[in-house]
């Protein structure tokens, strides 16, 4: 391989590219390198999209194939944040069964009082 060749066609695939802010890359089968074809992949880096485009690797995704990756990155983070919601719903819980089961891991009975013996009695308004 001729890496001054290698590094040139980059070079010109970088400046056919432009500057944006995603590349939009799908995979070609390449069975020698373990790719497996139709996978859409997003990538920042200018010179990693065209390092991969002059590898035959991947070539440039389509509108529609585009398309079809946001919505399945999209559907993946609604189940994502669905599972989230029901993992906290799971270790929530409302203010009302809270208060309930404090009172009912409560003593009834003062501390004061000895085992057997009558409760002290309650102060309260006097009957006439």
């Amino acid at each position: 391989m001729d890496l001054n060749k290698y590094w040139n066609d980059v070079r010109a695939k970088m400046a056919e590219l432009g500057r944006q802010q995603v590349y939009y890359l799908i995979s070609l089968d390449n069975p020698e390198k373990g790719i497996t074809a139709g996978r859409v992949m997003d990538l920042s880096d200018c010179k990693q999209a065209a390092r991969r485009l002059v590898e035959r690797t991947h070539a440039l995704a389509t509108p529609e194939q585009i398309a079809e990756h946001l919505a399945a990155q999209q559907r993946q983070v609604e189940q994502l944040a669905e599972a989230e919601q029901a993992r906290k719903s799971q270790l929530a819980m409302p203010k009302e069964l809270q208060d309930l089961v404090r009172l009912a891991t409560q003593s009834v009975i003062p501390k004061d009082t000895a085992p057997g013996a009558a409760p002290a009695p309650v102060q309260g308004k006097k009957e006439k």
